[in-house]
């Protein structure tokens, strides 16, 4: 199970600060399934990365099976993603000599 608990994530950019995800609060159980859709620069990736425990959040909570991720280290947080998460990056940085199951 997955929680997201009014994380937000905010970037400082020499034009300001920069607002990309804003209370977001969802569960997900074991085997359901997202979708995110919005307009380029909405703040689909930063929220990706969140779930993917790639990006910490500025604020809020992520609990992933009854794990913050963020209380441990970051070994921890890597060993997370190995066992729980699968992660298909838009930029595809998949090899092409392995399967999908593989990358």
């Amino acid at each position: 199970m997955i929680c997201l608990d009014a994380v937000s994530r905010f970037f400082k950019t020499p034009g300001g600060r920069v607002d990309a995800v804003v209370d977001a609060s969802l569960t997900l159980a074991s085997g359901e399934g997202l979708v995110l859709r919005g307009p380029s620069g909405s703040g689909k990736s930063t929220l990706l990365h969140i779930l993917g425990c790639m990006q910490r959040p500025t604020s809020g909570q992520v609990i992933i099976d009854g794990v913050d991720p963020w209380a441990g280290s970051p070994a921890q947080r890597a060993a997370l993603r190995r066992r729980q998460i699968g992660f298909v990056f838009q930029a595809g940085h998949l090899l092409p000599w392995c399967s999908l199951i593989d990358n």
